[in-house]
């Protein structure tokens, strides 16, 4: 297969497993109704328990988190390996199996984010985001994670956590990575996809930002 096309492949399936709502599919199972017209209309984990109910909102976490696992797995072991050994050599280097993780996870979440299925009306990302992390380094996803949580049982404000999240993650990349023994080159190249991936979570929960500012950011345990 011709690198450039097995390159395509994995950027497309990314991005239609990405454009997989579960948000919006389970809120039409549980309660015959698109979620992104209930609550805050975001179809994501937070408007569905609110909306819908603790069991759906559950189950899209789990569908959500699975295809942000399953977009980079596909691209490290069965695409982004043909990408790699048939690419020229002045372009090998910067489509190995390990930027075909954050490749495809990018892809995956922007499928989430502006799905090709519904309308490019999508989620924030989060639970997609937290997969593609851990695919990219458990480590750096657990200090996320870790972050994340605590800054919810603070505060009960799943936003809160989801913006300093992906801000951390950047930060947390920058630190594990700095004296690892990768290259230059590597390590801008990584530094460079997780400012991208961090930008596009926060940049979705804009208004989330604005509601926060205005101390009208409401606790998960409120309803609508």
């Amino acid at each position: 297969m011709n690198w450039l096309l097995a390159l395509f492949l994995s950027i497309i399936i990314s991005y239609l497993l990405g454009s997989i709502n579960f948000a919006v599919i389970v809120s039409k199972i549980f309660a015959r109704e698109d979620v992104r017209k209930m609550g805050s209309g975001n179809a994501g984990m937070t408007n569905v328990i609110r909306s819908v109910g603790l069991l759906p909102g559950i189950i899209t976490f789990v569908g959500d988190f699975l295809k942000g696992f399953a977009a980079p797995i596909i691209g490290k072991y069965l695409l982004f390996p043909i990408v790699f050994e048939n690419a020229p050599d002045f372009i090998a280097p910067y489509v190995s199996t390990t930027y075909g993780i954050y490749i495809c996870g990018f892809f995956c979440i922007i499928g989430h984010a502006y799905p090709v299925f519904f309308g490019f009306r999508g989620g924030k990302g989060v639970s997609t985001s937290i997969a593609v992390l851990y695919c990219i380094n458990w480590v750096v996803a657990t200090c996320v994670f870790v972050t994340f949580l605590i800054i919810f049982l603070i505060t009960k404000i799943i936003s809160i956590g989801s913006i300093v999240g992906a801000f951390e993650f950047t930060v947390f990349n920058l630190l594990i990575n700095m004296n690892s023994d990768i290259s230059t080159s590597e390590f801008i190249y990584i530094i460079v996809l997780s400012a991208v991936l961090s930008t596009v979570v926060i940049l979705k929960h804009k208004q989330n930002i604005i509601r926060l500012h205005n101390g009208e950011e409401k606790q998960l345990s409120s309803r609508k």
